[in-house]
């Protein structure tokens, strides 16, 4: 049909193919939420590691890409748990430090 142009490498392509016959790049878009930021956003500020699946089957990052993210969404997933686990900590020392004060 009509030619058009791979948006990865440039080679000439049908508008009707689905893959690049040069670099196999898919050439339909790619969902909302598989946007690099749609992604990022929900995995270190809604869901965390659950994000993990949405991350490896984004066509938006590569495999050494996915690898990195996931160790620093591991990583800020850990670092969160430690935080929130010494903020009850201390939260819980004031509250009986106060409550000793009482009695």
């Amino acid at each position: 049909m009509a030619p058009g142009r791979c948006p990865r490498c440039s080679a000439e392509i049908d508008t009707l193919d689905r893959y690049c016959r040069i670099c196999g790049a898919n050439q339909r878009a790619a969902a909302w939420y598989h946007t690099k930021a749609v992604v990022l956003l929900s995995a270190f500020l809604v869901i965390g590691p659950f994000a993990l699946p949405l991350l490896w089957t984004s066509p938006a990052f590569g495999r050494v890409g996915k690898v990195i993210w996931t160790v620093l969404i591991i990583a800020y997933t850990i670092g969160a748990f430690v935080a929130c686990i010494l903020g009850v900590k201390l939260w819980y020392a004031f509250l009986m430090s106060q409550l000793a004060g009482r009695y």
